[in-house]
């Protein structure tokens, strides 16, 4: 969904821009079409031209996926030459950083030998000392939460219900920006709390074009029954902000609630 609008969640580093993106889902249309018999033509090269074409206009020095990169199939090997041609077209013209998801098992594997890309723990990375990028369905490790300010992730597919006065409605993808105290994160998380101070968890939108994601209204509740580190998170409507993917500011939580 987000290909056909402007994206501008792009990380200043003291050396060099990342651009950040997540859920990318590469070989989704192979279990479309074998689990529900719909045929939908490959999205692969779709996504990676327009992630080569997101970093050059922004300048980004680094693409950093946040997890979910391949859709988990029956054989995770089916999509894996999908996945390797995709890793590829874009890191020939960017280095690539992968944060393995719940749906990329053999990544590691697959993305070995592709010149130009890493992969990081699935617990998350922590650069320039204060921005923590992981998909969000794993535990951060502690110390890399007590050091960051900013958490980074995907997983969840964000998105925002909007209706005009006919009745009309369309789904957008959205970015959810959550401030959450480290204090009570860490005791919900770990069992004991870090020192007190504000973390921003920023949750961005899937990046494939045919994952519609789910209403920001409803991420609260859905994340209490899914695996993801929303779950510990002591969600307060009015220190929730939600933005479109070039970052137009919609309102909280606690506005879009009366919508």
């Amino acid at each position: 969904m987000c290909l056909d609008l402007q994206y501008e969640a792009v990380l200043r580093l003291k050396r060099g821009r990342a651009l950040l993106i997540a859920d990318t889902h590469i070989g989704l249309e192979l279990e479309l079409k074998r689990e529900r018999g719909v045929n939908v033509a490959s999205q692969t090269e779709r996504i990676a031209r327009r992630v080569v074409e997101l970093a050059d206009s922004l300048n980004a020095t680094l693409v950093v996926i946040l997890g979910d990169v391949k859709h988990e199939l029956r054989s995770p090997r089916d999509s894996a030459g999908e996945v390797r041609a995709f890793l590829s077209a874009v890191a020939r013209r960017v280095p690539v950083l992968l944060t393995p998801g719940n749906h990329d098992t053999l990544l590691r594997e697959i993305a070995e030998g592709i010149e130009g890309v890493i992969t990081a723990p699935a617990r998350g990375i922590l650069l320039d000392d204060k921005y923590l990028l992981l998909h969000g369905h794993a535990k951060p490790r502690r110390e890399d939460l007590e050091r960051a300010g900013v958490v980074i992730m995907g997983h969840t597919h964000p998105a925002v219900m909007i209706r005009d006065d006919i009745g009309y409605y369309v789904k957008v993808p959205a970015l959810l920006k959550i401030h959450a105290q480290r204090r009570a994160l860490c005791e919900s998380l770990y069992g004991d709390p870090c020192e007190d101070g504000v973390v921003k968890i920023i949750v961005l939108p899937a990046f494939h074009p045919l994952l519609a994601g789910v209403d920001v209204r409803e991420l609260p509740r859905a994340s209490l029954e899914g695996k993801s580190i929303l779950k510990y998170v002591e969600w307060r409507h009015e220190l929730a902000e939600v933005y479109l993917p070039d970052m137009t500011f919609l309102g909280t939580l606690a506005d879009l609630q009366e919508w």
